[in-house]
């Protein structure tokens, strides 16, 4: 499994509505080997998981907001960068470093 952080800003996390979130993330992905038989012919991120969400403070000097798993939050900022193709562009970029 390779980990990292992911930096987040204004990452819609309300399909059509104009609610947006600003944080960052631990993430974790594996890297699969190229599968050729299949027409996979170089190695992909697969398994990409969503460890701890923090939510930035709009506010200079306000605290940041650690979302547990269970709060309702979570789920709909998880659900968000799981369907980003920024974040799995920065898996790859990540996989390549």
């Amino acid at each position: 499994m390779n980990t990292f952080t992911y930096y987040f800003d204004e990452l819609s996390i309300l399909p059509r509505y104009a609610v947006y979130a600003a944080g960052e993330a631990d993430v974790s992905y594996k890297i699969r080997p190229a599968e050729p038989d299949v027409g996979i012919f170089e190695p992909y991120i697969d398994d990409i998981d969503v460890t701890a969400i923090v939510i930035h403070s709009s506010e200079a000097d306000g605290s940041n907001l650690n979302l547990d798993q269970a709060h309702w939050l979570y789920r709909r900022v998880e659900d968000a960068l799981l369907n980003s193709d920024a974040l799995i562009e920065a898996c790859e970029e990540d996989a390549s470093e």
